[in-house]
């Protein structure tokens, strides 16, 4: 008798579902973006709630002094949203940026904390030779390393100069050996053209043991030799001239 009970009572606990409730009620929030930034670097950050009620999410987001986070607050129908951040200026340091959801009537909520670590930036150059006679304006130039596509920077290089472009990179670090840095100029061939069709310029640089400060060493002499010069013709894209016709 006593046993027949126990099977009814197992039998009948397992056939009850747990409430609907029990299984939305609270929030999971993932936060994607760089874990590195140089100083006063701004970055993106995606954020991905799920779970909770429905209706509309409230949220807020906070950054220590020095850095700086937009929106603060806001309200969304949408599960994903997005944040600025400016990175501060201390090298070295690590910043939190801090960001909370909550339903509208506040019974649900729940804190998600991202951090970034403030790394010294490494600063890629190529020195560019515009023999032309005319300025030119908002020239594309990309910086690759290792095959990766790292930064890009619009040029504008006056006529019968050398112009310096730079870009800093932000890179926690690298692994020990050779790397590829290539530069890539107006990678469409839009505005400029060179006289044996290549715009890449490659070099080779080597990262020895004794971690970051190696590196940075590394890659600054790298700036100093590293001299890519490139002889190019600004294309003129003005409208053609009508032609008149002779007067009789």
């Amino acid at each position: 008798m006593t046993l027949a009970v126990l099977a009814a009572l197992v039998m009948a606990a397992i056939a009850v579902p747990a409430p609907a409730a029990a299984q939305n009620d609270s929030y999971l929030i993932e936060v994607s973006g760089p874990e590195v930034m140089i100083p006063g670097e701004k970055a993106v950050l995606t954020v991905k709630v799920e779970g909770g009620p429905d209706g509309l999410l409230k949220y807020n987001a906070s950054v220590p002094s020095g850095a700086s986070v937009t929106p603060k607050s806001g309200t969304t129908s949408s599960r994903t949203f997005t944040l600025t951040v400016t990175a501060p200026a201390t090298i070295g340091s690590t910043f939190a940026v801090n960001i909370g959801v909550s339903s509208q009537n506040g019974s649900v909520s729940a804190n998600a904390r991202y951090e970034i670590k403030v790394v010294e930036p490494v600063t890629l150059s190529a020195d560019i030779v515009n023999t032309a006679n005319v300025t030119a304006v908002g020239i594309p130039v990309q910086f690759w390393v290792d095959g990766d596509l790292v930064g890009t920077v619009n040029a504008t290089i006056p006529a019968a100069t050398t112009q310096k472009v730079s870009y800093n990179w932000s890179v926690a670090s690298l692994s020990p050996g050779r790397h590829v840095l290539k530069v890539v100029i107006d990678p469409d061939q839009h505005f400029v053209t060179f006289p044996d069709g290549s715009n890449e310029f490659v070099t080779e640089f080597y990262v020895g043991d004794g971690g970051w400060g190696t590196l940075n060493i590394l890659l600054a002499i790298l700036v100093v030799i590293f001299l890519v010069v490139v002889f190019f013709t600004y294309m003129n894209r003005g409208k053609k001239k009508k032609k008149r016709r002779p007067r009789a």
